[in-house]
């Protein structure tokens, strides 16, 4: 057997069975040498999920390899190593990619976020998205792009896309507002465009004022049938939400009624 197992302050650790199949392969000193180096260098809770989610990636290279391919991934993305580490968490594919060609699309984002949304420090703008959303490192480049693009095209009709647009970079702004425009993707895209063409309706930043008539026609609007999913989505969950709190909101006549409305509904 493979003496990985091993009693500590940070608690127990055990190989799963395709750890096993992993080290199999390797001598068992040098198996137990390399979990043994990363327990040191990591978290336990990390060196834990990560080593569940990617043996082959943390122990089937030596340490000294993983190193530096983390430092590597830690200069492409203006991190630390432990910063690519909790990145790897949320997206544990992160450590089986290359550090050049994370370069290549961190480079090509931030020539988009230059050119669509003219941002005065576009790969601080990026890197701090990225860093939040490491999920959208795996998203084809041009999609983001074409987000960005439709953020700068309507920026006079959101809040929040103006503020990206004149300011260019702010990091509460790219922590909240911009990735969650690029998680949500085309559905919060595909809105905006649509109260942008209806603006006397009213629209106000990342949650445009909803009235029955344009939520109902925003379900009926022709560029929806190019998508049929978003109207099954959860994004239309919500809009359907916010629809009927504005129906209490008006029945009630007054705010304090709405919230009681809100309140016996949550009860």
């Amino acid at each position: 057997s493979i003496p990985l197992t091993r009693r500590s302050t940070i608690g127990r650790w055990k190989p799963s069975p395709s750890q096993q199949r992993l080290l199999l392969g390797l001598d068992p000193r040098v198996a137990a040498q390399r979990s043994h180096d990363l327990r040191l260098f990591l978290p336990h809770h990390l060196a834990r999920k990560l080593m569940r989610d990617r043996p082959g990636d943390m122990l089937g290279q030596p340490f000294d390899v993983l190193l530096a391919r983390l430092l590597a991934l830690g200069d492409v993305l203006g991190t630390s190593v432990q910063g690519v580490m909790d990145m790897a968490t949320a997206a544990p594919a992160l450590l089986g990619r290359n550090p050049e060609a994370v370069g290549k699309v961190v480079s090509e984002l931030v020539a988009a976020a230059e050119q669509e949304l003219r941002a005065k420090e576009p790969r601080a703008l990026i890197l701090a998205v990225l860093k939040r959303q490491p999920k959208l490192l795996g998203r084809p480049v041009g999609e983001l792009r074409e987000i960005m693009s439709l953020l700068a095209e309507h920026r006079e009709a959101s809040q929040q896309a103006k503020l990206l647009y004149d300011k260019g970079y702010d990091v509460d702004l790219a922590a909240g507002p911009l990735g969650a425009w690029l998680h949500a993707g085309l559905a919060r895209a595909l809105f905006l465009k649509y109260m942008h063409m209806n603006s006397p309706l009213g629209a106000d930043d990342l949650f445009p004022y909803v009235t029955p008539y344009n939520a109902r026609a925003l379900r009926a609007d022709p560029i929806m049938a190019y998508v049929p999913a978003i109207i099954y989505s959860p994004f239309h969950k919500w809009l359907d939400q916010v629809w009927l709190e504005r129906d209490m909101l008006s029945s009630s006549g007054n705010s304090s009624g709405g919230s009681k409305a809100r309140r016996s509904k949550k009860a």
